[in-house]
């Protein structure tokens, strides 16, 4: 079949617009999330100075949101199997705003460890729900690519959660409210404001969408049957023990990238304004301004290696390259200046953007649809426990050395085992030699067997 041809059939002309529709409406949804979890960085030294939250207890905080999200994002992906993808996202963006809102109320450690954790309760089963919609509406030949747009969102939200964070920062004293409440306060309501928009245009299936004809609704919905079909034939007639997934080395293996990925993204996120206020003579505006340096670089890197990996056979050489450039990165920026400093985080944040997406991409291959719920939230579960892992490991070196340098040291050589650890997972070849040449490629849909 000519590229032409593929062009204009229903089934691309369908997926196209799917495409048009979610893609931009999850990842607004995710940059909504990325600020209400991670804007609590720009917070911290104002929270020590009102309320007397130390490093070590910050770091904990930071952290124990990731505790529950790994916790009850597993049964949030089985609800949302059941429920269906339009109510529940819409719950969850609903939950999360509420809390998010709440954390303008934090008296004390007790109060902000509580709120952080019902904040990782709310948003538990977003990111593993959206991978999951992703894979109920839009084919392979596109999949790969609308989860690197949907994953990017996270670093456009960095960008914009620090100057917006100063900005409200900045608002202390306004109507006798502290400036840290009001930025909590506004960014969660973002999440309720966006809500009724994630309802109304959220859909369960493929056959229910308004805007897409016949002719399309039915190509589509045949390529995916056919994708399950295909997946039916690698796994077997029998559907497996979704609990059988933690007896695999390749999800254990998947897990782990994850999780070294997600640890070097929330180490530099959660201390990153805290290396900058060390610069000294900033306000909260420039504080904010700077920290967005590395993730405006990050977001370039990751459209060139979500490019790179729709172009090549074996991805695992692109995931190690991305921890390789992570661990030189984090290891530089302990050993000059300020400028040095940033151009080193930012090559780092070029690498732990990255990766995460080539390895979800591998993961929707490997994985049998008919657990593809449940696999992707045990993955993404198990890696978010870095989450926890690296504000908390920070907070207490921070408190028992005076810097985050040793912090840094440890996560640079964990880049370095996961750069190698990557060629342990299987090879997954294209399944059509053509179809690297189709326009929207996507890396994970085009690979074939399992070897």
């Amino acid at each position: 079949m000519r590229t032409s041809e593929v062009d204009i059939s229903p089934l691309q002309s369908g997926a196209a617009k799917m495409f048009r529709r979610v893609v931009p409406l999850t990842t607004a949804a995710f940059v909504i999330a990325y600020i209400d979890r991670v804007n609590v960085g720009y917070a911290r030294e104002a929270l020590e100075a009102d309320l007397g939250i130390g490093a070590a207890a910050y770091g904990i905080g930071a952290g124990i949101f990731f505790i529950a999200y790994a916790l009850f994002e597993v049964p949030s992906n089985l609800l949302m199997r059941r429920v269906g993808a339009k109510a529940w996202l819409t719950r969850i963006m609903v939950s999360w705003g509420v809390v998010s809102v709440a954390m303008a109320l934090v008296q004390g450690e007790v109060s902000f460890f509580v709120l952080r954790f019902l904040l990782g309760v709310a948003e538990a089963g977003f990111v593993p729900g959206v991978y999951l919609l992703l894979s109920q509406v839009l084919p392979n030949s596109h999949r790969g690519r609308a989860v690197s747009i949907f994953l990017m969102g996270s670093a456009f939200a960095t960008i914009i959660a620090g100057p917006f964070s100063g900005l409200l920062l900045g608002m202390d004293g306004f109507a006798g409210v502290t400036g840290w409440q009001w930025m909590f306060a506004i960014q969660g309501g973002m999440a309720l404001v966006f809500a009724p928009l994630m309802y109304r245009l959220t859909m369960n299936s493929v056959q229910e969408v308004p805007w897409l004809s016949a002719a399309e609704k039915s190509a589509l919905a045949e390529e995916l049957r056919q994708e399950q079909a295909e997946r039916d034939r690698g796994h077997g007639p029998a559907k497996p023990s979704v609990w059988s997934l933690l007896m695999k080395p390749s999800v254990v293996l998947l897990a782990w990238l994850y999780f070294s990925g997600v640890t070097l993204i929330y180490a530099t996120t959660f201390w990153l304004p805290t290396i900058v206020h060390g610069f000294g003579g900033l306000s909260d505006i420039e504080v904010g301004l700077i920290s967005s340096i590395p993730w405006v670089v990050a977001m370039g890197g990751m459209w060139l290696f979500g490019r790179s990996s729709d172009r090549v056979t074996d991805r695992r050489p692109l995931i190690s390259a991305c921890f390789v450039l992570a661990s030189i990165g984090m290891y530089v920026s302990t050993l000059g200046n300020p400028v040095l400093q940033m151009a080193a985080l930012s090559l780092a944040a070029i690498g732990f953007k990255s990766v995460n997406a080539i390895t979800v991409a591998i993961s929707q291959r490997l994985l049998d649809v008919r657990i593809a719920a449940a696999g992707l939230a045990l993955i993404t579960a198990m890696g978010n426990v870095g989450g926890f892992v690296a504000p908390t490991l920070f907070g207490f070196v921070e408190d028992a050395t005076g810097t985050v340098t040793a912090g840094i040291y440890t996560f640079a050589a964990t880049s370095v085992l996961a750069a190698l650890s990557a060629f342990l997972l299987p090879r997954v070849t294209r399944r059509d030699p053509a179809a690297a040449a189709r326009p929207a490629g996507d890396a994970a849909g085009q690979a074939g067997s399992v070897r």
